[in-house]
């Protein structure tokens, strides 16, 4: 398979570098939501957000990984979780995993340590809410809240809600008044 600037891909079946132009591009059009939501916002949209999102809430050591985070979908395209679940999320883990080490390997920069990756997944999460109301279609945000988006842990759904809160204070109040605090856990 090749690239829009007729590169050789990085499947999982190579070794064949991710390139910083191919990426770029493919991610500027690959819409979220599985190509969902509004035709406008792209993965590459959603990295920014979530390294914006990181920076505010963590400032900038680390924000790289955050930037990063959703690189391999130049190469899976954006596939929403209830899909991943269908297909079999442990062999799409597998396979993004092994995309994301390449990744690192092409902006020469270490591999994320589990708490660089614990704090992703908040910001990745932050995103998605922000995502969901803002250009997901109607009744969305109320969706992903009903779904249980952003795990069962107490403490981890406050951290959500408060990087939330310090971008989008309106978002995190529909978010409450949806229940999100109310999820119960395990």
């Amino acid at each position: 398979m090749k690239s829009i600037f007729g590169n050789e891909l990085p499947l999982p079946d190579n070794q064949h570098p991710f390139r910083p132009m191919d990426t770029t591009m493919v991610l500027g059009r690959t819409l979220r939501f599985g190509g969902h939501a509004n035709p406008e916002w792209t993965v590459l949209h959603h990295s920014m957000l979530v390294a914006l999102l990181w920076l505010r809430a963590y400032g900038p050591e680390g924000v790289e990984h955050a930037l990063l985070h959703d690189l391999h979908e130049a190469i899976t395209g954006d596939i929403p979780s209830p899909v991943k679940a269908a297909i079999g999320r442990k062999e799409i883990d597998r396979v993004q995993d092994e995309l994301d080490l390449r990744v690192y390997k092409m902006v020469e920069s270490p591999l994320p340590d589990t708490t660089d990756k614990a704090l992703v997944k908040i910001v990745d999460y932050a995103a998605l809410f922000i995502e969901g109301h803002y250009i997901g279609a109607p009744g969305h945000l109320q969706h992903i809240v009903d779904t249980g988006a952003g795990g069962k842990d107490p403490g981890v759904r406050r951290d959500i809600l408060d990087v939330v809160e310090s971008m989008c204070p309106e978002v995190a109040k529909e978010m409450v008044r949806y229940g999100f605090l109310n999820i119960q856990g395990e």
